[in-house]
């Protein structure tokens, strides 16, 4: 039988939109991984157990330093603390219970913008996310952009971001499939050639 525009036009659509609203729905995820994964900071590493310099918050040209506290200590770490030199002008609570439940700290100092410190912290109930940015004389709170809440977004997922993500490609071809399939059976016989059948004679 002839397909007109119509029926090729509704199977295009009912073939492509289940796709494009799952990579609505997917596309977020995603780019938070994306972006957790290039700014966080590794405070885990035994480097951060020693002062590492990160970004130079103050604009004197000289990076400061993170690390964990108290370090090379018999006691879990329970700060993590940023210095100008000696002198401490940050420190933020750290917990630390398995892979995924953990603070997470981030770092956005791309070329040309101020440095941003980014916090996360979503062990307890009343989960912490907070962005700290030079304020001419301290690292202080500042409202989140764009940028931060994905990073943020992603942080709070945690390690088990990328059991995530596989979850969500095998949640995909479990509900995708079964649709296809369905919509290539209707095709089918919606396309199909109908029986001829013998006149008796």
């Amino acid at each position: 039988m002839n397909i007109d525009a119509k029926f090729r036009a509704k199977v295009f659509f009912l073939a492509l939109g289940p796709m494009g609203i799952w990579a609505g729905i997917y596309h977020p995820y995603t780019k938070a991984f994306d972006l957790a994964s290039r700014y966080e900071l590794n405070v885990e590493h035994s480097d951060f157990n020693n002062r590492i310099a990160v970004a130079d918050f103050n604009g004197d040209g000289k990076k400061e330093t993170i690390r964990k506290w108290p370090e090379h200590g018999t006691v879990p770490a329970n700060s993590i603390v940023i210095e100008d030199g000696v002198k401490e002008i940050l420190r933020l609570p750290y917990q630390h219970t398995d892979g995924s439940l953990k603070t997470h700290i981030a770092l956005i100092a791309d070329q040309g913008i101020t440095p941003r410190l980014l916090y996360c912290d979503e062990i307890d109930d009343d989960g912490v996310r907070q962005v700290y940015v030079w304020n001419g004389s301290a690292l202080s709170t500042a409202t989140a952009n764009r940028l931060d809440e994905s990073v943020l977004y992603g942080l709070g997922i945690g390690e088990d971001k990328y059991r995530l993500r596989d979850f969500m490609v095998f949640l995909s071809v479990v509900g995708l499939l079964p649709y296809y399939l369905v919509l290539a059976v209707w095709v089918w016989l919606k396309t199909r050639k109908p029986a001829v059948v013998a006149s008796a004679r």
